[in-house]
């Protein structure tokens, strides 16, 4: 099981951690419509092993004596275990922005997102047609000052 793969799939976990609980088919295709988590293809076998690495840095923590029955298979349940949410973030696999901004502001802006790019937008606008209106009249100054009278 590679590095990367675990990281990518922390990134999920993380990005939900707010569900009460996981268990392994959480980060299988074909429990999960979720694109991130299609786009893993992971297995059976290796999303079963990624609970077991996170588990083992500590990352995720077994509910004691709870199991999720999906057809007669008992699957143990896992947690996140926020004593170690801030290491867990650095682990996992995310953005630039969403490691290095707080969460309140990061959460603020992905969901404001739209509005925040239409804002810019305008603002850039307005400013580009500032520049282009003072280019203007100073081309128009210089070109009538060539112009004889």
């Amino acid at each position: 099981m590679e590095e990367k793969q675990i990281r990518l799939a922390a990134a999920w976990i993380y990005r939900n951690k707010h569900v009460g609980y996981w268990t392994f088919p959480a980060l299988l295709a074909q429990f999960q419509p979720d694109g991130y988590v299609q786009s893993l293809r992971l297995s059976e076998n290796e999303a079963f092993m990624i609970f077991q690495a996170l588990e083992d840095k500590s990352f995720l923590k077994k509910i004691d004596g709870e199991f999720l029955d999906i057809n007669g298979a008992k699957l143990q349940k896992y947690r996140l275990n926020w004593d170690k949410v801030s290491e867990f973030r650095e682990f996992a696999s995310l953005g630039r922005l969403e490691r290095h901004l707080p969460e309140s502001v990061y959460s603020f802006l992905k969901r404001w997102e739209k509005a925040l790019i239409a804002c810019a937008i305008i603002i850039a606008t307005a400013f580009v047609q500032s520049v282009v209106e003072e280019l203007g009249s100073a081309l128009g100054a210089w070109i009538s000052s060539l112009i004889p009278k």
